[in-house]
């Protein structure tokens, strides 16, 4: 199903009116393509619904909650939602603690994902509105569902960006120490250089 492919409405009406052409079917009134629309999304979301309820353990259900759980008025997700600034010594010691944090989460999510037939595309936008509700608004949806949903997508997500930035970061890392030691080998001079060689020949 195309909705499966990409949930976004803009795109089911234009495939919807795509559709209407090449058949040559009247197209009917705006009210009625919204209804269609509408109708495909809401069967899309009972269908998501019915899975994580089927999919997601009590275990699981646990550990997605305590993301949402406030620590002195910042939580676990909203500490994850902040991108590193730099690659500093501080600054990557969050990432790894992020890393910790999501590296259960995304076992989870590797579990579950799969088994709700998305492509990337909609994988990426439930992520995104993971990140664009607030934790205040995720916490209180009245499909628990839904918000398990939106975190299970981010965490497959954000895992991987955290993942990215870790590596990102070491390769960094290594560069900056091997240009130090070029330029502090640099500055030996090269008489000194002769008599280390011949040192190590020795």
């Amino acid at each position: 199903m195309l909705v499966r492919r990409d949930i976004s409405p803009n795109f089911l009406a234009n495939e919807l009116l795509s559709f209407l052409r090449n058949k040559k079917i009247v197209r009917p009134r705006y009210t009625v393509l919204q209804d269609i629309v509408s109708d495909v999304l809401s069967q899309e979301r009972n269908r998501l619904k019915l899975q994580l309820e089927n999919r997601l353990t009590k275990s699981h259900r646990k550990n997605l909650d305590q993301l949402l759980e406030n620590e002195n008025t910042l939580s676990a997700l909203a500490s994850i939602k902040q991108d590193a600034k730099n690659f500093g010594l501080s600054m990557m010691a969050l990432e790894c603690r992020k890393h910790h944090v999501l590296k259960q989460l995304y076992q989870i999510a590797k579990t579950v994902v799969p088994h709700l037939n998305l492509s990337q595309q909609n994988i990426s936008h439930y992520a995104s509105l993971a990140n664009h509700y607030s934790i205040y608004e995720l916490d209180r949806f009245n499909n628990k569902e839904q918000t398990y949903l939106y975190l299970l997508c981010y965490v497959l997500k954000r895992y991987q960006l955290v993942n990215d930035t870790l590596a990102d970061a070491f390769d960094f890392q290594v560069k900056k120490i091997e240009k130090e030691i070029k330029e502090k080998a640099d500055l030996i001079p090269d008489e000194e250089k002769v008599d280390k060689q011949i040192g190590t020949f020795s």
